[in-house]
């Protein structure tokens, strides 16, 4: 058994799988299954923010957290749950020179006219990117 099948049975079947295994398996994880379960659409995001992400200590157990996501959620038709990613775009160079202005302790119109002079380029000097 995979998360999916959790999710489904959660979500979409409303078929009760054998909770006594659930306690033992690795592959229940109640972070992961609220997180897929919030990005359904958002009455379900509400319901798991405000109940299971609120309340998260009760629930030690993986079988009861199963058990009350499965007797909570509505049944709903089957769909394609779409991950949400984070939108990564590049900073501009506006936000380099100003970062840079701020760690340096130098004016921005400093900044600019070393990145004129010396031909510089600003990506090289992200600091937002790291090297692990």
């Amino acid at each position: 058994m995979n998360i999916f099948n959790y999710l489904s049975s959660i979500l979409f079947t409303k078929k009760c799988l054998n909770v006594q295994d659930i306690g033992t398996m690795s592959e229940y994880q109640p972070y992961l299954v609220n997180r897929w379960c919030s990005m359904l659409n958002k009455s379900t995001c509400h319901i798991v923010n405000s109940t299971v992400n609120s309340i998260h200590q009760l629930f030690d157990d993986k079988r009861v957290h199963y058990n009350f996501l499965f007797k909570l959620l509505p049944r709903s038709k089957f769909q394609r749950i779409n991950y949400i990613k984070k939108n990564t775009q590049p900073p501009s160079d506006d936000t380099i020179i100003s970062r840079l202005a701020k760690s340096l302790e130098l004016s921005k119109r400093e900044i600019k006219y070393y990145k004129e002079q010396l031909n510089l380029d600003l990506s090289k000097y992200d600091n937002t990117k790291s090297k692990y």
